[in-house]
């Protein structure tokens, strides 16, 4: 259970942070590092929260009015969850959010400043998302950006790149119509070699759903697409998506190495992963998560050191009536080791 302690500036309080006290829910010490599963609250209200997100495979969840980590993915038993660097909200049972941005200061927010704003459910969304196409809603034309992106197919194990190239013969909207891809498909298992000779297929997908398998080069058609491995990725009304655990039988993940390239439409360009790159199965967006690398998501990515920075967005979260505005502090231990979040927050 995530433990609280209400701070007060007395001396009493600090010997007993500096000694230790009761072990019970309301009064504990000595204080650990805030991401220890720890809250501290200040005399202002403001709570610091910690956050052990280190699991690869389970989710840490926490709910704001009991301050209690239920891991996993319990109806109500969470309002917030964190794996890695991916932040969810459970809009399931009715939790939203909002991303106030960088120029709000977290002290001036106030309930006023709740008046009007949209809030944002999470929805299960691709890597790719509508990330490789421009759309003009004055007068819904889609312009393709060329943008690369590179993974492992169903199987886990084999590279690919590609990028999309042109769509043919669209008739209007929600068809797609025939889609050029131009790709490089290692069919070695573990090697990230992507020099390979660029070739180009198409997928039909009009109106309807394309599956493409990349170790064939052709568009296949699975009988049950839900279980199979037998796809990489599919086409279905301008989203593409991949084949994993959500999606179907794969282990399929992504990511946009465009953001790491010198000219990230230039498919030759890259002749293997970018360095430190963080591959994801599709997945869950939020107002935390956006398209996990974009100016969306909470945290920049440095490409050097393969590090990730908060944005200090002010984001609100509402569960129910009550609102809270939250902070993310930081990502990092004393000791650098990643997912372990400060989380500075407040109910409104």
């Amino acid at each position: 259970m995530m433990k609280r302690i209400l701070l007060t500036l007395t001396a009493s309080a600090l010997l007993l942070m500096a000694f230790g006290c009761s072990d019970d829910d309301d009064v504990v010490g000595p204080i650990v590092m805030p991401w220890a599963d720890t809250s501290i609250q200040n005399v202002a209200g403001v709570w610091t929260t910690g956050v052990d997100a280190t699991s690869e495979d389970t989710a840490t969840g926490i709910s704001f009015s009991e301050l209690t980590d239920t891991s996993g993915l319990v109806a109500r038993g969470w309002e917030m969850q964190f794996q890695r660097m991916v932040i969810n909200l459970n809009s399931d049972s009715g939790v939203v959010g909002v991303d106030l941005g960088a120029v709000v200061v977290f002290d001036d927010v106030t309930i006023s400043d709740t008046a009007g704003v949209t809030w944002v459910e999470d929805q299960y969304t691709s890597v790719f998302a509508k990330d490789w196409y421009v759309y003009d809603p004055s007068d819904h034309s889609i312009t393709l950006n060329g943008r690369v992106y590179s993974g492992y197919d169903a199987g886990g194990e084999n590279s690919y790149k590609f990028q999309v190239d042109s769509l043919v013969g669209v008739a209007g909207p929600g068809d797609m119509g025939m889609v050029w891809i131009s790709y490089v498909y290692q069919a070695t298992a573990n090697s990230d070699d992507l020099s390979g000779t660029i070739v180009t297929a198409s997928i039909d997908v009009g109106m309807g759903t394309g599956y493409f398998d990349f170790s064939t080069g052709t568009q296949v058609t699975p009988a049950e697409p839900s279980t199979s491995t037998g796809w990489d990725l599919v086409f279905n009304d301008y989203t593409i998506f991949q084949n994993c655990e959500q999606t179907g039988g794969g282990s399929g993940t992504a990511f946009p190495s465009y953001t790491q390239m010198i000219d990230g439409t230039d498919l030759s360009e890259l002749a293997t992963h970018p360095g430190g790159a963080q591959f994801f199965a599709d997945y869950t967006s939020s107002v935390f998560n956006g398209s996990l690398v974009g100016d969306d998501v909470w945290y920049d990515y440095n490409g050097v050191t393969h590090t990730l920075t908060s944005k200090s967005h002010v984001y609100l979260v509402k569960i129910d009536e009550t609102i809270y505005k939250l902070r993310i502090d930081g990502y990092y231990d004393e000791n650098l080791v990643a997912a372990k979040y400060t989380l500075v927050w407040k109910a409104l």
